[in-house]
């Protein structure tokens, strides 16, 4: 009964099991039989870990009762670190973090926050050095290399950007953030080029067909249906600026114009197949399926 390594294992062993509140008994019986030890201070620090979940002026406390008796502990000063992250107490999160870091240049938890609150505060440069440094002690951290990916993508470094977007789906190929962040670059490349494009003035029209792809994956669908009419003028029989067009607006929700543009189509182009089946596409959406079943045979 004397030995608090193992109640402080015990709640170790509850949080695993997702029981903080049998991992918070544990850890005040060391608390209060141990306080200054140790394994008091590893306790009284987990013990504030939980309770930012859900009393963070209670979490508080308990840090800084801990602090006051070992003001260099570094699982204390990363976790109210992190705490004054949360609380938007930038500041105070830097002075915690930096003194964490002092003691343990290492410690990831506190890297990973200094790195957060940098870039929430816009220091982009220490932000960025923050997150090299953590991915040196960590290489497999992918939070860390989504977020710093991110933050070069905003300052223009495209390409380092997206072999760190690719570096996390190697290793988690659901990585939605991950995903995301290689989209927003391919996506900006594709309308730059697509402009670019546009600024040619071919008489084919692929420029604006390009350029309203690119828009309508962006949901910009008003300038997407203007790119693709362009480029519907100039290829009148282009099918897939029809379907752009079809597609953006209703996108925009405007089933029944969708409906009346394709209505209009067809009578200069009567003859256009696919200019029926997606008429009869649009009146199923509108649910009026006698009359597309009618247009589709």
């Amino acid at each position: 009964p004397g030995d608090m390594r193992l109640p402080l294992l015990l709640g170790t062993f509850y949080e695993g099991m997702r029981r903080p509140a049998d991992a918070i008994a544990q850890y005040q019986v060391v608390a209060e039989k141990a306080p200054k030890s140790e394994d008091g201070y590893q306790a009284r620090s987990r013990l504030a870990a939980l309770q930012t979940l859900t009393d963070p002026k209670l979490a508080r406390k308990t840090y800084d009762s801990l602090l006051a008796d070992a003001p260099d502990y570094v699982l204390a000063l990363a976790g109210r670190g992190e705490l004054n992250y949360a609380e938007r107490r930038y500041d105070e999160a830097i002075a915690d973090l930096r003194g964490a870091l002092r003691k343990d240049p290492q410690n990831a938890l506190a890297l990973l926050v200094l790195a957060r609150t940098h870039t929430r505060i816009g220091d982009r440069n220490l932000a960025e050095d923050a997150y090299r440094r953590l991915l040196q002690v960590n290489p497999g951290s992918l939070d860390a290399a989504v977020e710093l990916g991110q933050l070069l993508a905003l300052g223009g470094q495209t390409n380092e950007a997206m072999g760190l977007f690719r570096q996390v789906l190697e290793a988690d190929p659901k990585n939605v953030a991950a995903m995301s962040g290689l989209v927003d670059i391919l996506s900006a490349d594709a309308e730059k080029y697509a402009r670019q494009m546009v600024a040619q003035d071919d008489p084919q029209g692929l420029g604006p067909l390009q350029l309203g792809r690119v828009l309508n994956m962006k949901q910009d669908y008003a300038a997407a249906r203007a790119s693709f009419n362009d480029a519907l003028q100039k290829s009148p029989g282009n099918i897939k600026a029809l379907e752009g067009v079809v597609t953006a607006m209703m996108g925009q929700g405007r089933l029944p114009d969708a409906e009346g543009f394709l209505r209009e189509y067809l009578k200069d182009n009567p003859d256009s197949l696919n200019a029926e089946l997606l008429l009869g596409g649009n009146l199923i959406r509108q649910g009026r399926m006698a009359e597309a079943r009618d247009v589709i045979e």
